[in-house]
């Protein structure tokens, strides 16, 4: 039988809560984009988002989330990924997005699910405002051994826009967040534990001029399927305050079964003076 625990964590910053999100379109239903033994991809797409917000993918009812992603349509200089993670439903993943900009775009939620037992971990906090020291770097609460963090990811409130979200170890997961808004904005940073993968991970890294979008893809060995992955933007092998995802996501070669199992691919903008290092990272299960 699938267990499911939560996990209460401190606060680590204080402050006050943002707003709320809205938007002008509704939600897609979930669609399956292929399975991979008991590993399943399922995307949701919605059209018309404007201020925060985004789709929410569906597992199957005796599934649990093993990971996911999300997507944001259009120009990446006035737009940006607030948010990818598990909700507080074992099987349901959201990916949210916003836009500075006077036009509205599609978010794209991509979940990840398989019928592993899982532990849920959460923390959360609040995000300076723009003007002030506005980012916050982190980890998620640790898993205890034998288990992994093959999944870990944070969600967002206000315009709080990703910077890292990536493992950097076998039982931990780091965030780093940066602040535009005017306003506090709030976190948090929610993890999934389990041993029930044989687990590997792989990474790549690309480099993104000042005033561009990239991207960069990493690939699963072919014994393996991907069941979450994650990004870090750093100059100077620091996470790089001015540069966002725009999107992060499961990958398919254009093999032929078009399932996205292949691996990962994250693209970024970058609004800094100087170009930065994206990298992307797959955590990858033996088949």
């Amino acid at each position: 039988m699938r267990r499911v625990a939560v996990i209460a964590a401190a606060t680590v910053l204080a402050g006050v809560a943002a707003s709320g999100p809205a938007s002008a379109g509704s939600p897609g239903e979930t669609v399956n984009l292929g399975r991979v033994g008991a590993i399943e991809y399922l995307k949701a797409v919605q059209p018309g988002v404007i201020t925060q917000e985004g789709p929410a993918a569906d597992c199957d009812a005796e599934d649990s989330t093993t990971g996911g992603g999300g997507a944001i349509s259009g120009s990446p200089s006035n737009a940006a990924l607030n948010e990818t993670s598990p909700t507080n439903l074992a099987g349901t993943w959201r990916a949210e997005g916003s836009t500075t900009g006077i036009g509205s775009r599609k978010v794209t939620t991509y979940a990840i699910c398989g019928h592993a037992e899982v532990v849920y971990g959460a923390a959360g906090g609040m995000v300076s405002p723009a003007g002030q020291p506005g980012d916050v770097t982190g980890t998620t609460p640790g898993c205890t051994a034998p288990e992994s963090a093959y999944a870990g990811v944070e969600s967002f409130g206000g315009n709080v826009r990703i910077v890292q979200n990536r493992p950097v170890a076998p039982a931990n997961w780091a965030i780093t967040v940066q602040n535009h808004a005017a306003d506090q904005g709030s976190y948090s940073v929610k993890s999934w534990c389990s041993d029930a993968y044989d687990v590997s991970r792989r990474s790549d890294s690309s480099t993104v001029k000042r005033g561009e979008v990239g991207k960069a893809t990493v690939s699963c060995k072919g014994n393996e399927a991907a069941l979450n992955g994650g990004l870090a933007i750093t100059a100077g092998g620091e996470p790089q305050r001015d540069a966002w995802a725009v999107a992060t996501r499961p990958w398919d070669s254009s093999d032929k079964n078009k399932t996205p199992e292949d691996g990962w691919q994250v693209k970024a903008y970058n609004d800094s003076d100087t170009k930065v290092q994206l990298k992307v990272v797959a955590v990858c299960a033996a088949k």
